[in-house]
């Protein structure tokens, strides 16, 4: 009896589904079917081995620097400097930027 009625239970939920798929309602749970966007610019598209820019904060030896008018976080082969160095571009792998000193101001 129980099976029977596991079933009709089944059955009387595929079928309500069905009729009320293109309802509002169901339009809020659901995603369209389109989504539309644009995703994150990998860093490597904008930059190149041996492009130069200046810290912008202290590289410890993480930190943040511009190259080519755009911030990226790097690691700083060199270990420690300032905000301002000039820095250089020698390795681009995974998301990662590696970088050395070119000049510390």
């Amino acid at each position: 009896m129980i099976m029977i009625l596991l079933m009709v239970a089944i059955i009387v939920a595929i079928i309500i589904f069905f009729k009320y798929s293109d309802s509002k309602l169901l339009n809020g749970i659901f995603l369209p079917e389109k989504i539309e966007g644009t995703g994150i610019e990998p860093v490597e598209a904008s930059l190149a081995l041996g492009d130069e820019g200046k810290a912008i904060s202290r590289l410890n030896p993480i930190g943040r620097a511009e190259f080519n008018g755009k911030e990226v976080e790097v690691t700083c082969r060199d270990g420690f400097t300032e905000a301002g160095a000039s820095l250089k571009i020698v390795r681009l792998e995974q998301g990662r930027v590696t970088v050395r000193i070119i000049n510390n101001q």
